[in-house]
C-alpha cells in the first residue's frame, strides 16, 4: 500500500479532493519569545473527521499534562493551539504563506518568507490519538528562513531542570508529535489523512478477483480503479490485461457513519499462472492515493483457508450479533433459568467478542482464581478476563464494569497491574463499560477504556466479518 502522487500538486488540488472529509482543524505551535516577538519554532495541524469538541477536549487535556510538569509556566516559550472548522483550512494556508499568523489571539512570525512548499506522501509526525492508523496521510509543508534563536539554548536548560532532559525537542515530540524539532528547515507542516484502505484481503478464484475498499462516503465519486493483471518473464514484467472502473459505478454499501464500503469482482479474460500478480490502484487528480499488489498464489491460498473468520461463525451459530447487542443493551438475559447478575452477564458477552476477535481468552471473573493478593493476603482487585493477541504475544488483563467508573475504580486497576508486573507479568490493562463513558475514557491513569458505543462499533465490524479493524478499535 504507498502513494504515487503527480510532481507538482497544489493545496488548492488537494482540497478539491479530500476537504469534504473532514470536520475540523487542529493547529498546533510551538513559539519562543525574542526581542519581544514571539516566533515560530514549528506550526503541525492536523485535518480530521472528528468533530471540534472532542478534538478540543484532547486537546486542551494534553496542554494540561505539559502545564502540570511546567512547561506552559516557562518565560519566552509558548505552547498556543487553536481548534476550527476544517472549512477555515484554505485560509488558514493562505495566512501561512503571509509568514505570519495568530493563534490564540497571540501574533506570531512564522518565518521571513516562504521559499518553498513540498507535497510529501510520508508523514513527519506520529499517529495523534490513533485517528490515521491504517490510512495514509499527505505531509503539506511550508519551508522558509527559519529562525536561529539564542533563547533557544537557555529554554532548552530551564526545561531540564524540569526532568524534561531532551528541551525544546522533547517538548517538540510531546506537544507537536514531531520528533527533533529544531533539524526541520521548513515551517509548517499540514497533515492531511486519506480515509481510504483495503476492506479486506483480496481474494483470487479462478479467473475472478475481488476486492473491496472501505472508503470515506465522499471519496467515491472522485476515485477510479485500475486492475492489471501482470507476469514475470526472466528479467521482466509485462501486462496481460487491465481494466478501469469508476467507483461511482461499483456495488457500493454503507458502512460506520461517514464510510461506505466499495466491492469489485473482476473476471479476466486471461488464466491467471499462479506466479502472476494482480496491481491495483485508485487514482484522482492528484495521482495515485492507493496502489498495492497481490499474488495469485497467495490469493488462492487465502482463499482456501478462509480469512480466520471460522471461530466468529462458529460463534454466532449459537449466539448471533444481535443476541450479543441485546445482551449489552440489558434487554436479554443468557442463563438457562432466566435472570442472570448484570455483571456476569456483561463480562461473559465482552469474553465472547474477545473470543470471536481471535484473541486466546481465559475467564475468571467470579472465582477465586481471579483475585489478585498483595503478599500480606490483603485482596487488590480482581481480573475478569485474561486475554493474549496471537500475532504480537501480548497479554491483557481485562476488567468489565457495567457502570461508568470513578478515578478510585481506575487507581485499583492500576494497582493490579502493578502487581502482577511485580510478579514478572507483562501486562497491559483494558477496561471494558457497559455504558456511556465518556468521562471515564479521559482518564489521568491513561488507561485504555472502551464504553457501550465501542463495543457497538466492535459489532458492527464484527457483522462483516471485519476482525482486523474491530481489533484495531479495541487496542490502539
Amino acid at each position: 500500500m504507498s502513494l504515487e502522487l503527480k510532481h507538482q500538486v497544489s493545496f488548492k488540488e488537494i482540497w478539491e479532493i479530500l476537504g469534504d472529509c473532514y470536520r475540523t482543524l487542529s493547529i498546533r505551535c510551538l513559539a519562543v519569545k525574542e526581542e519581544g516577538t514571539w516566533k515560530n519554532v514549528m506550526i503541525v495541524a492536523w485535518l480530521s473527521l472528528k468533530d471540534q469538541n472532542n478534538i478540543r477536549r484532547d486537546t486542551e487535556n494534553e496542554f494540561l499534562n505539559l502545564s502540570e510538569l511546567g512547561v506552559t509556566n516557562l518565560e519566552n516559550l509558548a505552547l498556543l493551539y487553536e481548534v476550527k472548522s476544517s472549512e477555515e483550512t484554505p485560509k488558514f494556508v493562505e495566512d501561512l504563506k503571509t509568514g505570519k499568523i495568530t493563534i490564540m489571539n497571540q501574533p506570531v512570525e512564522v518565518s521571513e518568507e516562504v521559499k518553498k512548499i513540498y507535497v510529501s506522501k510520508y508523514p513527519r509526525t506520529i499517529d495523534i490519538g490513533n485517528e490515521t492508523k491504517g490510512y495514509q496521510t499527505i505531509s503539506y509543508e511550508l519551508g522558509g528562513g527559519s529562525f536561529s534563536s539564542r533563547e533557544e539554548a537557555l529554554i532548552s536548560e530551564r526545561l531540564k531542570e524540569l526532568g524534561i532532559l531532551g528541551g525544546i525537542d522533547e517538548v517538540g515530540l510531546m506537544w507537536l508529535k514531531l520528533p527533533n524539532v529544531r533539524a526541520y528547515s521548513i515551517n509548517a507542516i499540514i497533515n492531511l489523512p486519506i480515509y481510504l484502505k483495503l476492506h479486506d484481503l483480496p481474494k483470487m478464484q479462478n479467473r475472478k478477483f475481488h476486492v473491496s475498499f472501505l472508503l470515506h462516503k465522499e471519496l467515491r465519486d472522485k476515485l477510479r480503479l485500475l486492475i492489471a493483471l501482470r507476469r514475470r518473464y526472466p528479467g521482466a514484467e509485462v501486462t496481460m490485461e487491465s481494466s478501469k472502473y469508476k467507483l461511482s459505478q461499483v456495488e457500493t454499501s454503507s458502512f460506520l457513519n461517514d464510510f461506505v464500503v466499495c466491492s469489485i469482482e473482476h473476471e479476466f479474460k486471461t488464466m491467471p499462472k499462479l506466479e502472476d500478480y494482480v496491481y491495483f490502484n485508485l487514482s484522482c487528480k492528484l495521482g495515485a492515493i492507493f496502489k498495492d499488489s497481490q499474488s495469485v498464489r497467495d490469493m488462492y491460498f487465502t482463499e482456501r483457508l478462509g480469512s480466520g473468520e471460522e471461530f466468529l461463525n462458529s460463534l454466532i451459530r449459537f449466539v448471533s450479533i444481535e443476541s450479543l447487542e441485546s445482551i449489552l443493551l440489558k434487554e436479554e438475559d443468557i442463563g438457562k433459568r432466566g435472570v442472570e447478575r448484570a455483571d456476569i452477564k456483561f463480562q461473559r458477552s465482552i469474553a465472547w467478542i474477545l473470543s470471536a476477535i481471535g484473541f486466546k481468552i481465559a475467564e475468571l471473573g467470579d472465582t477465586k482464581y481471579g483475585v489478585v493478593r498483595r503478599r500480606n493476603g490483603v485482596d487488590i482487585g480482581d481480573v475478569d478476563i485474561l486475554i493474549q493477541d496471537p500475532e504480537s504475544k501480548k497479554v491483557y488483563a481485562v476488567f468489565c464494569k457495567v457502570n461508568p467508573v470513578e478515578s478510585k475504580d481506575i487507581d485499583t486497576t492500576v494497582n493490579v497491574v502493578d502487581k502482577l508486573r511485580r510478579d514478572g507479568l507483562l501486562i497491559e490493562p483494558i477496561i471494558f463499560i457497559g455504558s456511556l463513558a465518556p468521562e471515564s475514557k479521559e482518564n489521568i491513569r491513561k488507561v485504555k477504556v472502551l464504553d457501550r458505543d465501542d463495543i457497538v462499533k466492535i459489532l458492527q465490524l464484527l457483522r462483516v466479518n471485519n476482525l482486523s479493524e474491530a481489533k484495531r478499535i479495541l487496542l490502539s
